[in-house]
């Protein structure tokens, strides 16, 4: 995947106090891919492996999405809710070549006999993304791919019966979303965009990766672990000069619920509402974060 050049950074990402933030330039990113597609490689995965990601919103989660598309790898996101049970299914039904994950996810493996990359942490039996990318050489080619081959793979949510997996191609992804961005999201080089979505949805491909970067415009990303607050919502869009903004509707109903008289959004000038995932009529912090 290229990265485009912007004045606006590639990825902003901030933890989930909003104070402790961190910008990824789009060369940064594109070195960074560079690394992760060598280590990667190192590791045996190859040309049409399929990839989990268990990763919360976390700049590691680009990075090994960006390393797995260079060298032709599939991608297959997951949410950190995901059950043992979840991930044994997965796994099994996409034939997972490799597992990506943190050390929360890397609790959940029961049985694994791939490739275990685990990202901020060592752990027996598991290899370091972090020592492995610092390790890594900053020079590749990347691996070509035709359009009709496997992109990425996604789950349903499986709310009738057992998730279904879903196989989508690298034109479908990779190109397909320039619509996504140009269009629905109205993104441009100057622009910085803020999705909810967590990344084990198909959202954040759509929201926080591809359509973005296909448009040069900024990701930006609050790590949040905790359960929905309007409040944190409304503190970070007016704290990062966030453009636009895309969150269910569900999610939007509690925002504008709040007292709007008490905050400032000079750059946002766009908001978009997606997904499906709910939130409890009952309260309007009792839920994660919607997808």
């Amino acid at each position: 995947m290229g990265l485009p050049a912007s004045r606006c950074p590639g990825l902003w990402w901030a933890d989930e106090s909003g104070r402790n933030d961190r910008k990824f330039t789009f060369a940064q990113l594109a070195r960074s891919a560079r690394q992760a597609a060598n280590f990667f490689t190192s590791l045996g995965i190859r040309r049409g492996d399929n990839v989990m990601l268990i990763l919360p919103r976390v700049p590691p989660w680009w990075v090994a999405m960006l390393g797995l598309i260079r060298i032709g790898a599939v991608p297959v996101p997951g949410t950190p809710l995901l059950t043992p049970k979840d991930i044994r299914y997965r796994s099994g039904v996409a034939s997972i070549r490799a597992l990506i994950t943190d050390p929360a996810g890397a609790a959940k493996i029961e049985a694994f006999d791939g490739i275990r990359i685990l990202v901020g942490a060592s752990l027996p039996e598991w290899t370091s993304l972090d020592d492995g990318l610092a390790q890594a050489s900053t020079a590749h080619d990347f691996i070509p791919t035709l359009s009709h081959e496997p992109g990425i793979i996604y789950f349903t949510s499986g709310t009738a019966g057992d998730a279904k997996m879903v196989l989508h191609s690298q034109a479908s992804y990779g190109l397909g979303h320039v619509i996504t961005g140009k269009y629905w999201l109205d993104l441009g080089p100057d622009d910085i965009i803020w999705a909810l979505a967590d990344t084990g949805w198909g959202k954040t491909a759509w929201s926080s990766f591809f359509g973005p970067w296909l448009q040069g415009a900024a990701v930006f990303s609050l790590d949040i672990r905790d359960k929905f607050d309007a409040s944190v919502i409304l503190k970070t869009l007016a704290r990062f000069p966030i453009s636009v903004f895309c969150a269910p509707a569900t999610a939007l109903r509690l925002i504008v619920r709040q007292d709007l008289s008490a905050y400032s959004f000079p750059h946002l000038r766009h908001c978009v509402a997606s997904g499906k995932r709910s939130i409890p009529r009952s309260s309007t912090s009792g839920s994660r974060p919607p997808a």
